[in-house]
């Protein structure tokens, strides 16, 4: 039987994300915030992701996605019990689940979030640290061909590592390495001029004082 992956890389016809993977991905991004434990059981997690909708009718899916893939997968799991004085009887006895991300649900994360990546990578070093400090939107990039080659069904996920993309093609990477390539073989003032292109074209200088104010 085939493993069931998350729904966090669906599309619709036209190229939006699909409801569930917007839910999936609220439900991932609000794990990985500092979301007090009454913020991160089930019902806590309708209530901050329904906006205009009333969290009543966000909950189903929640408990879908959460109970049928996510806790399964390994991707979250029970992290305590908060007491509970409303409701059934063997409820308030239980008490009310809260859940955090396991390592593997971290990973997923970093994968649709570039919040998530500059944080978790920073902290582990190494290349991809690199990457996470100086092009974070590369580096979650990386992370997302990663993820979703796994939600995909064509390699494993942990232990992280990037080298299995090596057998993936994707422009945006490939695009970067050829700059890298050429940065290589010129001189500062042409790599400066290349830099100041790249900046006016995508605005990246606005984008990096945005970020200076999160």
């Amino acid at each position: 039987m085939t493993e069931k992956r998350p729904a966090i890389f669906e599309r619709l016809h036209d190229g939006r994300l699909s409801r569930r993977a917007v839910r999936q991905r609220q439900i991932l991004a609000v794990l990985a915030s500092d979301a007090d434990p009454s913020g991160r059981t089930r019902t806590g997690i309708s209530r901050r992701i329904s906006g205009d909708q009333k969290w009543q009718s966000v909950y189903p899916g929640i408990f879908k996605d959460m109970d049928g893939t996510m806790i399964p997968l390994g991707l979250v799991h029970e992290a305590g019990r908060l007491p509970v004085t409303r409701g059934p009887r063997i409820m308030q006895e239980r008490g009310s689940p809260y859940y955090m991300l396991t390592e593997k649900g971290v990973i997923v994360t970093m994968g649709i979030s570039e919040t998530a990546a500059v944080t978790h990578l920073k902290e582990a070093g190494g290349v991809m640290g690199v990457l996470a400090e100086g092009a974070p939107a590369l580096a979650c990039r990386i992370l997302g061909i990663y993820v979703e080659e796994w939600c995909a069904g064509r390699m494993e996920l942990e232990p992280l590592d990037v080298g299995r993309l090596q057998h993936v093609q994707d422009d945006t990477v490939a695009a970067c390495a050829q700059l890298m390539g050429m940065l290589q073989n010129v001189d500062d003032t042409a790599t400066a001029a290349v830099a100041r292109f790249l900046a006016d074209i995508t605005h990246s200088d606005e984008i990096n004082e945005k970020r200076k104010l999160i």
